[in-house]
């Protein structure tokens, strides 16, 4: 499936440590010389236990990060390039959204500093708030809203500009089950051509979903590849016992 050219994410020997206190040289290893390529069209999920890594990564993966070392590449370019984020589309793990924005005056806001024309932010915007069912909120403050609305509103400003890559961290945080499903069927209802690269410890709602897994412990890779080949036993975590939402295979 993988074509040359096409190459999204390359991740050359990643380590990320960090200090456990300014005092304190004692270091956490968060990422251990990680290996990794990412090609158009694909959908990774990237799943762990707690503490595996799996946000550290996306954050390397968006710049918000740096390897301590090793090399990443985003479209073939060096990560450190910034204007390489345009096409980017990124909902951190843990969402800060101004809280004086109404619902869509900041989806309109966001459009814009992607460079969307205003009549395209206008059709996308209320594209958006049609299928994360916010219609009724786009005049309401960000600070008025539940949790859950506003995990809602932070999905759409990843998905505002319709970027070629999208990195979720998290995206299930404090949606209920109806916000679950609209994720699930925006997913799908992506464009073929993006990538989508998704961290989640939800393997249920998301393995039918993705076309490979990178499944991580304690900063190790201890699969990364296709979905039908992805079979992960105790074995692969070096005497650790695995989670249960880890365990099992696909065939």
């Amino acid at each position: 499936m993988s074509q040359a050219g096409s190459l999204i994410i390359e991740c050359q020997g990643l380590w990320k440590t960090f200090r456990k206190a300014w005092w304190n040289r004692a270091e956490i290893i968060a990422l251990q010389d990680l290996n990794w390529q990412v090609y158009r069209q694909e959908r990774w999920l990237i799943t762990g236990p707690n503490c595996a890594g799996k946000s550290t990564l996306l954050r390397i993966v968006v710049s918000l990060l740096r390897p301590t070392r090793g090399t990443i590449y985003r479209f073939g370019k060096p990560g450190n390039i910034i204007n390489t984020l345009a096409p980017v589309g990124y909902l951190s793990e843990n969402v800060a959204l101004p809280e004086f924005w109404p619902v869509q005056s900041l989806l309109q806001y966001v459009a814009h500093l992607h460079g969307v024309s205003p009549a395209q932010a206008a059709v996308r915007v209320s594209h958006l708030l049609e299928q994360f069912t916010l219609r009724e909120y786009q005049n309401v403050r960000i600070g008025q809203l539940s949790r859950g609305l506003r995990q809602r509103v932070a999905l759409a400003t990843a998905f505002v500009h319709d970027p070629q890559l999208l990195v979720l961290d998290d995206p299930t945080n404090a949606l209920d089950d109806d916000g679950l499903k609209r994720l699930q069927l925006w997913l799908r209802m992506l464009a073929p051509s993006t990538t989508v690269l998704l961290a989640s410890h939800r393997r249920d709602l998301f393995q039918d979903w993705a076309t490979h897994i990178l499944a991580l412990h304690n900063g190790r890779v201890t699969y990364s590849g296709p979905v039908s080949r992805w079979c992960i036993s105790d074995s692969n975590l070096s005497g650790h016992s695995l989670p249960e939402e880890l365990s099992g295979c696909r065939h």
